[in-house]
C-alpha cells in the first residue's frame, strides 16, 4: 500500500469517527470514537469505541465491495465482533454495510452465510440511529 493510499485511509477513518460521533450526539448519545492505531501492527478493524462492532473503513474512487466485505468479515471474526463496512467513494456520502442477521430477528432468516448478498446497506444517518438505540438500550439495562 502506497503512502498516498495510507494517508487517504487514515483521513477517511478520522472523518468517519467525527461524522459518526456527531450523528450519535444528535440522537442524545455522547460517545468517543477513535482510529484503532494497533491495526497497523496487529491487523484488525479500523475504529475503536464501539465494543461489539469491528468497523472497517474504506475510501476509494471505485468500489470493491466484495473484497472489502470479505476483509471486514475476516477481521471481525478474528476479534469476535460484528462486521461493519463503512465506505465513501470520492464525491459521495458515507455508506454502511452490515449483515442482515445483525439487523433482523434470528428466527426470520432462512439462510445467513457471510456472503455480501446477505448484507444491508444504509446511510451513515441510519447506522447512527441504530447504534444510538443499541447504546441507549445497553445503558437502560445497566441502570
Amino acid at each position: 500500500m502506497g503512502k498516498l493510499s495510507r494517508t487517504k485511509g487514515a483521513a477517511g477513518e478520522r472523518e468517519f469517527c467525527k461524522r459518526l460521533a456527531g450523528e450519535l450526539q444528535e440522537h442524545g448519545v455522547d460517545y468517543q470514537l477513535s482510529r484503532n492505531l494497533k491495526q497497523t501492527r496487529d491487523g484488525g478493524y479500523d475504529i475503536d469505541g464501539l465494543d461489539e462492532l469491528a468497523i472497517e473503513i474504506k475510501r476509494a474512487k471505485k468500489p470493491a465491495l466484495e473484497s472489502w466485505w470479505a476483509q471486514c468479515v475476516i477481521q471481525a471474526y478474528q476479534s469476535k465482533r460484528i462486521p461493519v463496512l463503512a465506505y465513501r467513494l470520492d464525491n459521495q456520502k458515507w455508506r454502511v454495510r452490515m449483515h442482515v442477521r445483525h439487523l433482523a430477528p434470528a428466527d426470520t432468516l432462512r439462510t445467513a452465510n457471510d456472503s455480501i448478498q446477505y448484507t444491508v446497506e444504509m446511510g451513515l444517518e441510519m447506522f447512527a440511529e441504530l447504534v444510538a438505540e443499541k447504546l441507549k438500550g445497553m445503558e437502560s439495562e445497566a441502570a
